[in-house]
């Protein structure tokens, strides 16, 4: 294993229930990186996200009925002005004003999405190598100095 690993994965709690887990993998390899030392294993709980994600997908169903609706109607009414309507003042003004409603309509939802769109949007994590044991070291170090200040006693 010499490159990082993404995985998601399903964890049934029971029949009705269940978790949803991030999970990645980083090898720890040598200072010449010939050899794996280990690996770093970082698991993140995204059940809430994944309830989120069908939220969205609802959202979306339900977004794509609303828009057909609007451009159906917008098309009827241009269809009936191409079909002679257009001759009718009165028609004319109805239909145009109706057409003019509905593309507005239209306007707001497809708002709606882009600014969804600009709030989902992820960014791909950058690994680089590191020294694991300097890393672990000042963790304990600063570890060690809440501990002391709090008087408890910690070795390793």
């Amino acid at each position: 294993m010499k490159k990082p690993i993404y995985e998601q994965l399903e964890v049934a709690i029971n029949q009705v229930h269940a978790k949803y887990f991030d999970i990645s993998c980083v090898p720890i390899l040598t200072r010449s990186q010939k050899s794996l030392q280990g690996i770093l294993v970082v698991m993140h709980d995204i059940t809430n996200l994944k309830q989120l994600e069908n939220l969205r997908r609802e959202f979306v169903a339900n977004v794509s009925h609303e828009l057909k609706t609007p451009i159906t109607s917008i098309k009827g009414f241009a269809e009936t002005l191409i079909d002679g309507a257009k001759n009718d003042p009165q028609s004319l003004d109805m239909f145009l004003n109706i057409i003019l409603k509905e593309s507005n309509r239209i306007e707001s939802l497809v708002t709606d999405l882009l600014d969804l769109s600009h709030i989902e949007q992820h960014t791909e994590l950058d690994t680089d190598y590191m020294n694991l044991s300097d890393l672990t070291r000042r963790i304990i170090d600063n570890m060690m100095t809440q501990a002391n200040q709090k008087k408890y006693f910690y070795s390793y």
